[in-house]
């Protein structure tokens, strides 16, 4: 399986495009190196045409992580042609610098760690972003987490003082809460009751 890539900066140097990526690895490209699609390679503009294309999409990933369909699309509204677009995408996977798989492990990883997201609010938001069903559901299983203690402590935060004044409003609210993180109502509530027990053993 290979390993999505992060780029780190892009240099032009003799003719070449010199991709440095987070590992410090450079990846050299050369200008024939461009027209890979068989269909087009006799024209030199449908080279030139990929050559742009192709920096471009260099460019949008120096940004932040993309998915294929996030790249497809993004060439799609710079009128770029689907042949092109797809000698692009094939590039770029066979270089490493676009691999869904990858995206969705990192994916879920943060924003388990520092959003507080539950699988379903993950799932939902990889689905607008292009990714396949499998992948979401496979990585899901395999690299979701929830950090029990950790959100409880955030309820505790948020809620605490409400539960004092109205115990059942502010357990409603809170779970509510958790819901929209993309939480189950079964591991909310769990949460939920973890976070005010002090205060009713009190």
């Amino acid at each position: 399986m290979i390993k999505m890539k992060i780029i780190k900066d892009i240099k032009v140097k003799n003719n070449k495009k010199i991709i440095i990526l987070d590992n410090e690895e450079h990846i050299e490209v050369k200008s024939e190196e461009y027209v890979t699609d068989k269909s087009n390679s006799s024209s030199s503009d449908s080279g030139l045409l990929y050559k742009k294309a192709y920096e471009l999409s260099l460019k949008y990933l120096s940004y932040r992580d993309r998915t294929i369909f996030e790249v497809k699309n993004y060439l799609l509204k710079k009128n770029y042609n689907s042949a092109t677009i797809e000698s692009v995408i094939q590039k770029l996977i066979e270089n490493g610098l676009l691999d869904d798989n990858e995206y969705t492990k990192k994916f879920i990883y943060y924003k388990s760690s520092n959003n507080n997201w539950g699988e379903y609010k993950i799932a939902y938001e990889l689905k607008r972003k292009g990714v396949d069903e499998s992948i979401i559901q496979d990585n899901i299983q395999n690299h979701s987490f929830v950090d029990y203690e950790k959100l409880c402590d955030l309820i505790k935060s948020k809620y605490q003082k409400e539960y004092v004044v109205d115990k059942y409003k502010a357990t409603a609210k809170a779970i509510a809460f958790l819901q929209r993180k993309g939480h189950n109502y079964d591991l909310s509530k769990k949460i939920v009751n973890c976070a005010f027990l002090n205060e009713e053993n009190q």
